[in-house]
């Protein structure tokens, strides 16, 4: 096996980088509600209840993760894990790495609705499902070629 650092990178954007965009708005008010003390109002943590972490439509809370060298290295869209809290980055930046390194080394291509049950013990039983995205498809971030979603589900 190669070194995967020259053939695969991960790319991490915190929501602090999201400029003006909608992470940054949720991710500034986020900051300032706990920095208001050791509680939160009910209605805010109800949001997070129902607010999307390690998925979602858009990138809204959290960082996102995409990978950087399977279109160039196996013809197979990049990946990519929205909503990433910060705490599990290392914990996702494995993942999406232990993913790229099987693209690459087995051409295996991501079908659209694939599922598969992790073995590993750091996640062992964990579902991911992959969804394919093509341009014009999420808001945010834009998209500028096909790539697949990771889904991790309970």
């Amino acid at each position: 096996m190669s070194d995967p650092g020259s053939r695969l990178r991960i790319v991490y954007t915190p929501a602090s980088l999201a400029g003006d965009g909608e992470p940054a708005v949720d991710y500034r008010r986020w900051r300032d509600l706990v920095a208001g003390g050791r509680t939160l109002p009910a209605d805010a943590l109800a949001e997070l209840r129902h607010g999307c972490w390690l998925g979602g439509e858009k990138w809204l809370r959290g960082g996102y993760l995409a990978t950087s060298g399977l279109r160039a290295g196996a013809s197979h869209p990049e990946l990519l894990m929205l909503n990433v809290p910060g705490a599990f980055v290392p914990w996702a930046q494995s993942l999406l790495t232990d993913i790229g390194e099987h693209v690459l080394d087995s051409d295996a291509q991501l079908l659209d609705g694939e599922m598969i049950l992790l073995e590993d013990p750091r996640a062992a039983g964990m579902v991911l499902a992959f969804q394919r995205l093509f341009p014009g498809e999420l808001s945010a971030p834009d998209l500028e070629s096909e790539t697949v979603l990771v889904l991790p589900l309970p």
